[in-house]
């Protein structure tokens, strides 16, 4: 009955250290992927190139037209970063294109 006892004790205190082991081997794992850095550092180059052509374009802030051309552009900006960020690739094309649409017809109107 002694023996069964130590048996028992001995079962429990390996388990115990496995699961603690194996849950400080995922954490470790999840740490690991959540700083990791987004290795898609190409995508913000078409942001950047965007946002820098915004730049040159005018926008007068008493036109209301303007300023919600503007808000809508800044969206979709934000939309394409958050989308890079989170690694959907064809989500933050589709919101570059759409700010792109946005800004050509700000251009062609004036």
């Amino acid at each position: 009955m002694f023996a069964n006892k130590i048996w028992h004790w001995a079962f429990s205190v390996i388990s115990f250290l496995s699961i603690g082991v194996a849950s400080m081997a995922v954490s470790g794992q999840i740490a690991a992927s959540v700083n990791q850095p987004t290795q898609n550092y190409g995508a913000y180059s078409e942001i950047t190139d965007f946002e820098s052509r915004m730049e040159k374009v005018n926008f007068v802030p008493q036109n209301r037209r303007h300023t919600l051309r503007k808000a809508r552009i800044d969206y979709y900006v934000d939309l394409a970063r958050d989308s890079v960020r989170k690694g959907w690739g064809y989500q933050e094309q589709d919101a570059i294109r759409r700010a792109k649409l946005i800004l050509d017809h700000h251009v062609s109107q004036g």
